[in-house]
């Protein structure tokens, strides 16, 4: 029986939603698409930390510059940066992308 089920996985992007829109708030309009800024997801919850190293021990890390939603805003010449609007679809994409990495540690 896997970790993370259908109604988990809503409550996982549930919580992804409200990092990324406080990190955007705090950090600016390009912040988001930074390289190497992961969506990590550990015992203690979702945070969003600056490298993979960072992330270093957590059930789950997705970097976010690796996400489709991500990737259609990047511009080639540096940070772009992700509307309000398109902040769901990206915390449906990590959280679809962080689920299978947590239910690894599903008992079999």
């Amino acid at each position: 029986m896997p970790l993370l089920g259908p109604q988990e996985k809503n409550e996982l992007e549930a919580l992804i939603l409200v990092r990324l829109r406080e990190f955007k708030d705090r950090n600016g309009e390009q912040s988001l698409l930074v390289p190497g800024l992961h969506v990590a997801v550990s015992g203690r919850g979702v945070s969003l930390v600056a490298s993979a190293r960072d992330a270093a021990g957590a059930l789950a890390a997705v970097e976010i510059r690796k996400l489709f939603t991500a990737i259609c805003y990047n511009d080639a010449g540096g940070p772009g940066s992700i509307p309000d609007e398109a902040l769901p679809k990206l915390a449906n994409e990590a959280a679809a992308a962080a689920a299978p990495q947590v239910n690894r540690y599903s008992p079999s």
